[in-house]
């Protein structure tokens, strides 16, 4: 079986984040293929801040339900160039590893082993800078991946320079055909070793789409991937 660490999205929660894997994952955890472990984000967002964001665009993503959490500080928004918001996109290098910290000193001890992680939008660079510190780290799922694009990140030893610095693991990455900052998920893909990383395209935009077609064509996806990751799991 194996234990994935579960990392919601910018303004999301565990419980709207199960809600939108359980259709995914529910029968292999029935299956005792993989066991989901959810965590919460420490940086909470008050309902008037959200509200604000609202205000200013939501074409890009859709709110959950409250509490709303973020795994970095600077996981604000940017209204600027593309127009509309795209939390994590200026994350700094020193925001991600304090989120890493976080989960390293508080999550991590609460779950009994630790082989993968899935994560979504701003979490996908947080889960792969602990990738890059966890040489355990068997495999990673990221959902419409947002890389940032400050200079702390991009001029840091964060993005490999070369095919030795991508981080070893097998990896998938699920986005949208309409997901208007799908490069950024291209982007995270390529920190990436290329022989064990995985992509798949949905019709959607920056989301995990709830429609039969799409959801029955991820569940497949995951689940061969699962099966791939299995064996070496096992040490075999």
């Amino acid at each position: 079986m194996l234990n994935l660490l579960c990392l919601h999205a910018a303004f999301g929660n565990p419980r709207t984040f199960r809600e939108e894997l359980d259709p995914l994952f529910g029968e292999l955890e029935a299956q005792g293929k993989a066991k989901l472990h959810y965590a919460r984000g420490p940086c909470e967002m008050s309902l008037d801040f959200v509200d604000s964001i609202k205000a200013l665009d939501t074409s890009l993503w859709l709110f959950p339900d409250p509490p709303y959490y973020c795994w970095t500080s600077t996981s604000i928004l940017d209204v600027g160039g593309i127009g509309v918001a795209v939390p994590g996109a200026q994350a700094t290098a020193a925001a991600v590893d304090e989120a890493v910290k976080h989960i390293e000193e508080h999550i991590l001890p609460n779950m009994e082993s630790f082989d993968g992680f899935v994560a979504c939008s701003e979490s996908g660079i947080v889960a792969t800078r602990l990738a890059q510190r966890h040489k355990s780290i068997k495999c990673g799922i990221i959902f419409c991946g947002v890389a940032s694009i400050d200079k702390s990140m991009t001029e840091s030893d964060f993005a490999p320079k070369t095919d030795a610095e991508r981080i070893p693991i097998y990896s998938l990455h699920i986005f949208g055909m309409k997901d208007i900052v799908k490069e950024s998920a291209v982007t995270i893909h390529s920190y990436y070793n290329q022989n064990k990383a995985r992509m798949l395209q949905h019709t959607k935009g920056h989301t995990i789409p709830s429609d039969p077609k799409n959801r029955q064509r991820m569940r497949k996806c995951i689940a061969d991937f699962l099966a791939l990751v299995q064996p070496d799991a096992n040490g075999t």
